[in-house]
């Protein structure tokens, strides 16, 4: 198992990532690991939705949700099927393939500077991810926090 510094450290690995404009309320983003495409979306929300649902009411009103999913091509090499976008691909990859998510969740803040970013995960393996992640909020996006708001949705907002 992996401790936490190698997941801290796993958090340092660079990949590539564009990040595109907002349209529409919508950004997204695209980077790469391993020759493999993987997206993330991010959707901007209404607030008063948001923190009714439980995610922090800070000042501001951008509050955004986010996707992470593996590309088409890569659910293809994978061998799985059209409609399973948000499941565990199962390369072994896990800590290395977060990374890059982070790496792009990170130029999307320093970007859009968002005020709350929601996302969730229904397999254990990924909520066990997302919590380490939201552990370790503070050291990798400065000025922000990051909590579990119910079983596998969590926040990450300003302080």
């Amino acid at each position: 198992m992996l401790t936490f510094q190698q997941f801290n450290e796993s958090l340092d690995t660079p990949v590539q990532v564009v990040i595109g404009p907002a349209v529409q309320a919508q950004v997204k983003a695209v980077f790469r690991f391993d020759g493999l495409v993987y997206l993330m979306d991010f959707y901007m929300d209404h607030k008063e939705e948001k923190v009714f649902f439980g995610a922090p009411d800070v000042p501001g009103d951008r509050y955004w949700s986010c996707d992470f999913r593996p590309s088409t091509e890569t659910m293809r090499s994978f061998k799985k099927p059209y409609g399973w976008e948000y499941g565990v691909l199962g390369s072994g990859n896990e800590f290395k393939l977060f990374a890059g998510a982070v790496q792009t969740f990170k130029q999307f803040v320093a970007k859009y500077h968002p005020d709350c970013v929601t996302f969730s995960g229904e397999e254990e393996s990924r909520k066990r991810l997302y919590r380490r992640f939201v552990k370790s909020v503070k050291s990798v996006l400065p000025g922000y926090e990051g909590t579990e708001i119910d079983n596998g949705v969590f926040a990450i907002y300003k302080k």
